[in-house]
């Protein structure tokens, strides 16, 4: 399973058709919250319950999304062109892993979501500091299309709040000859696993319904 690139693909199919040790709030460019919506202090779930839970339960569902979208077959890539080959999510493999993917057209926008089962939290801890630093070692990067141009990307820096025990959040952004693309991409670790969600397609991405579905597989854990 694709798991860096079913993050990304969506984007860089798009444009074909035409670090520092910070804390987590830090890198999430928010500041962290201590109450839930209600008031209360938010729970951890047992750590027993994420090691047990299904992944399939754990990625979005079709039911988890507004209306207008639908379930989209994932997109199989294996080239290398992402950010020069750099998988982060390639360095530690996980036991166990699930996605999914959703569309409201052919053209996006865009929702992918995953969900890697690690054999322990220190693992899973390190693919988030492996992903910070490939999104500060690679804040652009070229891919070439089938008609032999080049299509620039850029990575920066979104603000995103703090979920599970640690979170990290960009932007990924291009100019095609559809006209700018934007995908917004959160992961999320919490003990074992680790939940991402890429959110985008032309034009601007949805950051409150990135948020939402992140949310909504957090809450699974």
């Amino acid at each position: 399973m694709q798991r860096w690139r079913a993050l990304v693909v969506v984007t860089v199919l798009l444009g074909a058709c035409g670090a520092d040790d910070d804390t987590a709030a830090d890198r999430a460019g928010t500041v962290e919250s201590s109450t839930t919506e209600d008031g209360g202090t938010p729970s951890t779930a047992p750590a027993e319950d994420a090691e047990e839970r299904p992944l399939e339960d754990v990625v979005l569902q079709l039911s988890d999304l507004p209306t207008g979208w639908s379930a989209a077959p994932a997109e199989e890539d294996d080239d290398e062109s992402f950010c020069d080959g750099r998988d982060p999510f390639n360095e530690i493999e996980p036991q166990d892993e699930a996605e999914s993917t959703f569309q409201q057209s052919e053209l996006g926008p865009f929702v992918v979501s995953a969900a890697s089962r690690y054999s322990d939290d220190a693992e899973a801890a390190e693919v988030l500091d492996l992903l910070a630093d490939v999104a500060e070692a690679c804040q652009s990067f070229s891919v070439t299309e089938d008609d032999g141009s080049e299509t620039e990307y850029t990575i920066t820096p979104l603000s995103f709040p703090e979920l599970g025990d640690d979170t990290f959040a960009f932007r990924m952004s291009a100019t095609t000859v559809l006209g700018p693309i934007t995908l917004d991409l959160a992961a999320v670790q919490e003990g074992p696993i680790v939940v991402s969600v890429g959110n985008g397609g032309l034009g601007s991405a949805d950051g409150e319904l990135t948020e939402a579905l992140m949310r909504t597989m957090v809450d699974r854990l």
